[in-house]
Order: structure tokens, then sequence, then C-alpha cells
């Protein structure tokens, strides 16, 4: 929002927007359970145990869309999640400008631990982290691409170490939303809720009620979607099929 009202109707604007857009479809797409929240709800937010604590909802990895402007408020608290464990992940680069007149010093500080604690994710930068190209031989990516082609096998995601850390600053390179995507359905989860196939048009929403777990699986499209859904929980679950309409309610399957 910072970034709408810097340039209300320059391309930070819409670059900000695609950049929401972008990311929204990369997780709805790995059915990643995510949920949206504004720089008022991270800066009255809690911290502790790498967890941002809000309104009974607990976050562990925060994404920032590509923005040029955020309150000093808001990078202060994203700079404590990473500090308590948790994961920020900024797309494109670290907001530069402080929303706030004359704390820009303060921003920058904070910044600047961010910047220093920060991992790129783009293939190119992890390729040499990997092992490298050298004179002598392919890197370690390259050989195993080369493998998975000549078996006809797909191309397999690598993450380094340092991505896959519950505790980082990772930096999203352009192009890269999909495999963000995908690390984060490896390292977040699915909430033990996971739809086969491609399903973007199912959206998966999870709230946690004290010791009960409730999950929304919602059918965005005009037409029906037919898909499995695989529950890995060790506790009772019940699975409820709701009309959005009517408000009726049926009993699909029990299990424990």
């Amino acid at each position: 929002i910072e970034s709408v009202w810097a340039d209300p109707r320059g391309p930070s604007t819409d670059r900000a927007w695609k950049s929401l857009q972008a990311i929204t479809r990369a997780l709805t797409e790995e059915q990643v359970a995510f949920d949206y929240i504004d720089a008022e709800t991270i800066q009255r937010a809690g911290v502790s145990e790498g967890a941002l604590e809000t309104d009974g909802q607990f976050y562990g990895t925060i994404v920032v869309p590509e923005a040029s402007v955020l309150p000093v408020g808001v990078l202060k608290a994203l700079l404590s999640l990473y500090e308590s464990g948790g994961r920020v992940v900024f797309l494109d680069e670290i907001p530069r400008l402080a929303a706030d007149f004359g704390k820009q010093g303060e921003f920058e500080t904070a910044r600047d631990s961010l910047v220093e604690s920060s991992v790129a994710m783009d293939r190119e930068s992890e390729s040499g982290r990997l092992g490298g190209d050298t004179r002598e031989g392919l890197s370690e990516v390259a050989r195993w691409d080369g493998l998975a082609a000549g078996l006809g096998m797909p191309r397999q995601d690598y993450f380094p170490s340092e991505l896959l850390e519950d505790k980082a600053v990772i930096v999203v390179a352009d192009g890269e939303l999909a495999r963000l995507a995908r690390l984060l359905a490896l390292r977040a989860g699915h909430y033990g809720f996971q739809v086969s196939g491609l399903a973007p048009e199912l959206r998966l929403a999870v709230r946690d009620l004290g010791d009960l777990q409730v999950a929304f699986l919602m059918n965005e499209s005009q037409e029906p979607i037919h898909f499995e859904l695989e529950i890995v929980r060790d506790q009772p679950v019940s699975l409820e099929q709701w009309d959005p309409v009517t408000g009726e309610r049926e009993l699909l399957a029990m299990h424990g």
C-alpha cells in the first residue's frame, strides 16, 4: 500500500500489483496455504520462537511482494522475525525507502542487517554455490540435469542448504516464483492436505482455533473440478462438503 501512496500512477505501483498477483498464483498452484496481512498487522504482531503471532495465527514465513517503500516498523518486525528463527522472503529486492518521514536512518540500519544476512534465490548464483563451473567439468547442477535429461526425467529443483533453513532471509530473482512456491511447499508444507495434480482454481485456507484446525478447500472456478485429496494427520479428521449458497453441510468421510 505504501508503494501505491508513494507512486500512485507510476511504474512501481504496477510492479507491486503484478508481483502480488504472481506470488498469489504461484502459491495457489502449489497448494501452499497462505494469508494476506498488511503493514499495520505486522507492526502490531508479537514475535517469538521463529513465528509472527497475530490474532491467534502464527506465521513462520513472511513473503514481501516487490515494493519500493515500507514502514520502518514493518522492516524492524521482519528483522526480529528472522533473528528469532523465522523466514523472510523479499521478491526482487529488499525495499530501500522508509514510508515514515524522518526515519530513513532507522530504516537503513534494519535494512543493512537484512541485506547482510540475505541469500539470493536464482539458478545462476546457486550453480556457483553448489559446485561451480570449472574447466575440469560441469557443475553439480548441470551434471544432474544432464542425467535427468538422458533418462527422460523432468528437471528437478535443487536448493542450497541456506535456502532450506527455517531461519533465512531470501531475495528472490525475477522468474523464480514457481521455484519459491515449491520451496515453501517443501519447508512450510501443505498443513497435511495435498491435492493430486495441478489445480490452480482450488484455494486452500487453514485456520488454527486452539486445539482445532479447520481447513477450507474452495473451487474458485465456474466448473466442477475432479481431484484426489490426501490428508495426513495424526488426529481425528472429518471431511464435509458445504454449499456456499444454502449453507447446507454434508458429511463425506470420517477418519480416526
